[in-house]
């Protein structure tokens, strides 16, 4: 009976072991020598996707998407969500003007 606690004691230690390790990974899939270099990698980033579509689900009934009528908070929210993809401004651009 020891033996079997012993052996499931440490499978026990190696479990917990292998979930750390998982959970502090980097969660960079991508590596080294798959990178592009040069001017093909900026280019690729900047492409669209053909269909731009924003969906977001809402509990609520969105009375209004203006901005001069929205008072509740479920339009506020969505119009919020809305307007920072609209208005981000890419960090790259700014730092090498």
């Amino acid at each position: 009976m020891k033996r079997k606690a012993k052996w499931s004691f440490l499978a026990t230690i190696l479990l917990a072991f292998a979930l750390v390790l998982s959970a502090c990974s980097s969660g960079n899939k991508e590596s080294g020598s798959s990178k592009a270099s040069g001017s093909n990698a900026a280019d690729s980033s900047n492409e669209l996707a053909d269909k731009q579509v924003l969906n977001i689900a809402s509990n609520d009934d969105i009375p209004t998407l203006d901005y001069t009528q929205a008072t509740d908070t479920a339009s506020n929210g969505i119009l919020q969500q809305v307007q920072a993809g609209l208005t981000r401004m890419h960090m790259t651009k700014l730092n090498s003007t």
